[in-house]
C-alpha cells in the first residue's frame, strides 16, 4: 500500500463513513478490508421503512415484516382472499349481498324482518321493513302501532290515522278541486252568453264529477241575469239550478220581488241550457247556486261557466270576485 507521500512511518488514518466497514490493521499481513454497506442489516432497513408506514399498513417487529392493517373497528368484513389480496365479500350472509350499487336482502317468509332501525337506548323497534315491504313505526318504547303497506293492486293501506300536515294531492277519484274567482268581472248591454274569465276547470275523458258553482253578484233589475256551461263533446248530465226567479217582479205579490224575500226557481236542466235567474238592482248582490254530476265521455277538455245579461242593457251586470268551483271527481 502507498505511503500516502510519507517520508518516515505514515500516520494516516481510515475513517469509514455511513455504509462503510473497514476491518483489519494495515499490515501486509492484515491488510485493510474495506466493506460497502455495513452496518445496514436487513432488520436495519425494515426497521427503517417500517417507522414510516402510511394508513393500512403495519410492521410486525418480531418478524420483520411489513404487512396490510384491517381496522379494528367493526363492523368490518375485509379479510385476505385466496391470492393474499385484501378482500371484502359482496355476500355478507347468506340472506344478505351488497353490490356495487345496492343492497339486496332475501327473506324465507314475508313477514320476516329485513331492516330494523333503533335508538340505542330504545327498548323496541322505532322502524320495521318487513320482506313484503310492510312498515311497521313504533314510540321505541313499545311495540310499533303504525303500519303502512300494500293490501291490493296498485293500492296503500294504513289500520290507523293518515295525518296531512300540507297540501294533499290526488289525481284520480277523490279529487277535489276549488277554482275561485279572483276579480269582478262585468258586461253591459249583451244577451250573448260569455265565457268567464276564471271559473274553468279541466276534466278527464270517461269519468265522473260532482260539480258545485256557488255565483254571486248583481246588475240593473232590466237586465236580470242567466247562465250556461260549456263542456267537452259527448259529455253528458244534468244540474240543478237555484237562484231568484225573474217571474218574481212581474207577477207574484209585492213584497216578495227583493233579494231578500223572493220567489225562488228550483229547476233541473242540461249543463248547455241557458238559465235566467233575476237581478234586482246594481250594488245589490244575489247568489244563485248550480250543482250536478257530469260525465265525461271519451274526449278530455274543459267546463266552464257562461253567463250574460238575460235582457239587454246598458247597465253593468257583475260576476263577483269570491265566486267559485267546487269540483270532486266521483268514478
Amino acid at each position: 500500500m502507498s505511503r500516502c507521500g510519507c517520508t518516515s512511518q505514515c500516520s494516516c488514518v481510515l475513517a469509514a463513513g455511513d455504509g462503510i466497514a473497514i476491518s483489519g490493521s494495515g499490515s501486509p499481513t492484515n491488510p485493510y478490508v474495506i466493506t460497502a454497506g455495513g452496518g445496514l442489516s436487513c432488520e436495519g432497513i425494515q426497521d427503517c421503512i417500517g417507522s414510516g408506514l402510511g394508513q393500512g399498513l403495519t410492521y410486525d417487529d418480531a418478524l420483520n415484516r411489513i404487512r396490510a392493517f384491517t381496522s379494528l373497528d367493526g363492523p368490518n368484513l375485509a379479510t385476505f382472499g385466496g391470492d393474499g389480496g385484501i378482500y371484502v365479500p359482496t355476500t355478507i350472509t347468506s340472506d344478505l349481498t351488497l353490490s356495487s350499487s345496492r343492497l339486496d336482502i332475501n327473506r324465507a317468509l314475508a313477514a320476516d324482518p329485513a331492516l330494523r332501525v333503533k335508538l340505542t337506548a330504545d327498548a323496541q323497534q322505532r322502524l320495521i321493513i318487513s320482506a313484503d315491504g310492510k312498515h311497521l313505526w313504533g314510540s321505541g318504547a313499545a311495540v310499533g302501532d303504525t303500519t303502512l303497506y300494500r293490501s291490493n293492486v296498485a293500492e296503500l293501506t294504513t289500520d290507523g290515522k293518515f295525518v296531512v300536515g300540507g297540501d294533499l294531492q290526488v289525481n284520480g277519484i277523490g279529487q277535489l278541486r276549488t277554482i275561485v274567482k279572483g276579480a269582478n268581472e262585468s258586461i253591459a248591454s249583451s244577451t250573448v252568453l260569455q265565457d268567464d274569465d276564471a271559473l274553468l276547470v279541466s276534466v278527464v275523458a270517461n269519468a265522473k264529477y260532482d260539480v258545485l258553482a256557488m255565483i254571486m253578484g248583481d246588475g240593473p233589475a232590466a237586465g236580470d241575469f242567466k247562465t250556461a256551461w260549456t263542456v267537452p263533446a259527448g259529455a253528458t248530465g244534468l244540474r240543478a239550478c237555484w237562484g231568484p226567479t225573474p217571474d218574481a217582479k212581474a207577477t207574484l205579490t209585492p213584497g216578495f220581488d227583493n233579494r231578500t224575500n223572493t220567489a225562488m226557481r228550483s229547476g233541473c236542466h242540461g249543463w248547455t241550457t241557458a238559465t235566467p235567474y233575476s237581478n234586482q238592482a246594481i250594488s245589490s248582490g244575489i247568489a244563485i247556486q248550480e250543482r250536478g254530476v257530469l260525465s265525461t265521455a271519451a274526449t278530455a277538455g274543459t267546463l266552464r261557466l257562461q253567463w250574460a245579461q238575460n235582457t239587454s242593457d246598458v247597465g253593468l251586470t257583475t260576476v263577483y270576485g269570491e265566486s267559485y268551483i267546487m269540483i270532486r271527481r266521483i268514478a
